[in-house]
């Protein structure tokens, strides 16, 4: 049987990407000047999409701030964060 495509789910099912979303999230609050959020308040957001995420962990938090929190997220998440991120060791 020959497969077209294969589509499976990757973050947090085959790789460990907690810790590199906590600090990412955590760096982002500081430098949107949101203040230090805590790595339980975090964990708690993951799963979904970010401007949901950004919403329960800042209540009332301005637009603009949001786009920056939003901005230096992805930015840590994707270039400048080098928290590993390892697979599940199943077995």
């Amino acid at each position: 049987m020959q497969y077209e495509l294969i589509i499976f789910d990757w973050d947090g099912t085959l790789m460990d990407s907690v810790p590199r979303i906590v600090s990412c999230m955590q760096a982002a609050a500081l430098e949107a000047e949101w203040g230090e959020l805590s790595a339980a308040e975090v964990e708690d957001i993951i799963g979904l999409g970010l401007p949901e995420a950004i919403a329960q962990l800042c209540p009332g938090i301005l637009p603009a701030q949001a786009e920056r929190l939003r901005e230096r997220y992805s930015h840590h998440f994707v270039t400048a964060d080098a928290t590993p991120m390892l697979f599940f060791c199943w077995g």
